[in-house]
Parts: structure tokens; sequence; C-alpha cells
């Protein structure tokens, strides 16, 4: 007897579905055995032309522990008060006014400003907002307040650089936007949602923008072909489906250029 199976199969970002034999073999027919066999080595077959999808997170650097320890200068300056400007567009839960306010009753010069400012900037860092600046500007310190403005770093544009190909849309795999503010994880998860497809690689490269806090992102695209095609043979058949069982699949990597994949499959006896 001659056994044929044929599977068709279509995802957009989404793992497939497996039906488990667990518990079943005992009420199941030997030719339907046989299809959940096939359907297992069809998933085994996938796994293998699909491998892991890469690491992509960018290395931010931790931040370190909020206390300050400022050291003894002269001259330094007493500090009753702290503002911070230009903090609208980040999260309210973000502790910037309170890892600053640990400078009040503390005499201060420039090694000690510095190090409140770097420890704010480390803060930042450590959430993902890389291009976000903290700086000190021109100011009279014998008023006992501290003025330190946040410079949020926003995107600009998010463009593919003119060697990469141009069959993918960005829009609806990668979630950073221009005008919103630049976050790391943003782009990580972009990147990621590009790579899905194991026939691409995708990589991405921040340019300063015109403007202050300003970032344009450059990403690299590059899809090698847009098809895979793998055959199977083994013997786990049975007698009554044929003991050699072979098999082939067609797969379709991002045809509708949504980080997508389609593939057919067909074997048998």
């Amino acid at each position: 007897m001659r056994y044929c199976y044929f599977i068709l199969h279509t995802a957009i970002l989404f793992p497939l579905l497996v039906i488990s034999r667990a518990g079943q073999s005992a009420e199941l027919t030997p030719i339907q055995q046989q299809t959940l066999h096939q359907q297992e080595r069809q998933r085994a077959l996938e796994e293998r032309l699909a491998p892991p999808t890469p690491d992509v997170r960018l290395s931010a650097p931790s931040a370190s522990s909020d206390r300050l320890i400022f050291p003894v200068e002269k001259p330094c300056f007493v500090i009753d008060r702290v503002t911070l400007s230009g903090t609208e567009p980040l999260p309210r839960w973000l502790p910037l006014q309170r890892i600053a306010n640990q400078a009040l009753g503390q005499c201060l010069g420039g090694q000690g400003i510095n190090q409140l400012m770097s420890q704010l900037q480390n803060r930042l860092v450590g959430h993902g907002y890389v291009t976000t600046r903290v700086l000190a500007p021109q100011q009279d310190l014998n008023s006992g307040t501290l003025a330190l403005q946040v410079v949020p770093g926003k995107i600009h544009r998010v463009a593919l650089t003119p060697e990469s190909d141009r069959h993918v849309t960005l829009f609806s795999a990668f979630p950073a936007r221009p005008g919103h503010l630049l976050d790391l994880r943003d782009i990580e998860q972009g990147l990621e949602n590009l790579q899905r497809i194991p026939t691409v690689q995708a990589s991405m490269e921040l340019i300063p923008g015109s403007a202050p806090g300003e970032t344009d992102i450059a990403l690299s695209w590059k899809q090698s072909k847009m098809w895979r095609l793998a055959a199977s043979l083994d013997d786990s058949g049975t007698r009554s489906t044929g003991r050699y069982q072979g098999g082939a699949t067609l797969f379709l990597d991002n045809p509708f250029s949504l980080s997508d994949q389609f593939y057919v499959s067909a074997g048998g006896a």
C-alpha cells in the first residue's frame, strides 16, 4: 500500500502548533499513527532548517548603585536645591530626582557635580535611553541651587541603507519610530523581528542627527534567498504504510515582506 501526505502552512512570526501523540497511540489505527509520526518528523525537519533566532541584544552599561559618596573639594558650594529640566518625555518612574537629591546639604565642587551627572547618565543608559544626555548649563552656584538639564535623545529618521534589499516592511517589524525617544529595548526587539527568518541578516548603526539630541537609525537588511528546499528519507514506516518514508518541503521566506514564512510539504512511502 502506498501512503502519501500533503501539508500546507503559513506563519507570520508565530510558532507552529504541534499535535502531541502522548496517550493516543493505543487508540489510533496504523495509518493515524503514521500520520502523527510524519508530523513530528516534519517538525524536526523545520527545526533543523530554522536555527534559533540570533541574540542581537545590544550591550548597555549596567547602572551601578545609586548611593553616592561625594569627594571633599575646595572650593565647593553648599547645595540646597537641585532642579532637573527636560525630563517631561521620560517615564515618570525613573528615579532621576531621587538620585539628584543626594546632593542636598552637600558641598560640591566640579568633581562632585560631575559624579552626580554621571550617576544620572548611567541610570538613563541602564534603562535603554542611550542617547539622552545630562548637562550642566552655566549658572551661579552661590545661590545654593544646582540646575541640571536633561536633553532627551529622540529618533529623527529610520531608514534602510542604500546597499540593503528592499523587500521588507519596517513599520510592521521595527517598533522604533521617528519622533519617539530612542530606547535601546525597541531597537533590540526590532532587530530580533527582522532576523526571525533564517535567510535574513540585519544590523543597524546610530548616526547623530542635525539637531541636538536627534539620531538617525540606519538599518542594513539583506536576504540571501527567498526559498529553501529540504528532503528526507527514513525507514520508520510500518508494514501497512511502507517501511521507507520520504518527504520534501519547500519554504518561502518573507514572501509578503512582513517577516512571514510559508511552506508546503509532501511525502509518501
